[in-house]
């Protein structure tokens, strides 16, 4: 688990550098994803609103038609993917080779680099995802600038709260399911218990007035006292 927060930390700096950018442009209505935070916030994150140098600025194109709206990619789940479609197409993913005209434009070096890092971590995409979707939560251990695989168009209409961890919801999720869990596990071992203690009334052993008798003088089997009422067995012989 601790390697996924690591790789999930990853996955969310890179998020955090590149979404709303040149790279990942959003829509005019993304800026309420980040419209309350201050410069230093902002430049805690490596980014800028205020275009100072050494700083990833955004980037939010008017929609001239409604065909503009599929030049956005609505995530930067979405943004990563149509990066590596343009790489493999024009460059078979060569290493350090941007896509060129008909790619994405404005694409910086350092970008490139970034991006073809979360190639090793494809596997916590899915991960990401789920816990975004099912908690509304960004993020493991600390607070982020942006989702990894919801939209910060949406802001306006559901709960864009990058502020909530996901630790957190994970905890809150296993202390739910745990009292259930600690339940069905007490049970079954009763059961358990109460099924290995019966099991050894098999091993008991039952007198039976039939049963052969041992003399204790001479260590041998001797026949057990009729049972009353019952005549002896008489065999005919023909001889």
């Amino acid at each position: 688990m601790k390697q996924y927060a690591t790789d999930l930390s990853i996955l969310y700096d890179t998020s955090d550098r590149w979404m709303c950018s040149g790279q990942c442009p959003c829509k005019p209505d993304a800026t309420a994803a980040y419209a309350g935070l201050t410069e230093a916030e902002l430049n805690a994150w490596g980014r800028s609103d205020a275009g100072e140098p050494g700083y990833i600025g955004f980037r939010h194109p008017e929609l001239e038609t409604e065909q503009d709206d599929d030049y956005f990619p609505h995530t930067f789940f979405d943004c990563y993917f149509q990066w590596k479609a343009d790489w493999t197409a024009e460059t078979g993913s060569t290493p350090g080779v941007t896509p060129g005209e008909g790619g994405l434009d404005d694409w910086e070096p350092t970008a490139q680099a970034d991006f073809e890092n979360l190639t090793n971590y494809e596997y916590a995409f899915d991960l990401a995802e789920y816990l975004e979707l099912n908690y509304a939560c960004a993020g493991t251990c600390s607070k982020r600038l942006f989702y990894f695989a919801r939209s910060p168009s949406s802001f306006a209409d559901v709960d864009y709260d990058t502020d909530k961890q996901c630790s957190g919801e994970i905890a809150e999720q296993i202390a739910l399911d745990g009292s259930a869990f600690g339940f069905t596990l007490m049970t079954s071992s009763l059961v358990f218990l109460l099924t290995w203690a019966v099991q050894y009334a098999l091993w008991c052993r039952y007198k039976d007035q039939d049963e052969v008798t041992i003399n204790k003088s001479t260590g041998k089997a001797a026949p057990s006292p009729q049972k009353e009422g019952m005549a002896p067995l008489e065999i005919e012989s023909n001889v």
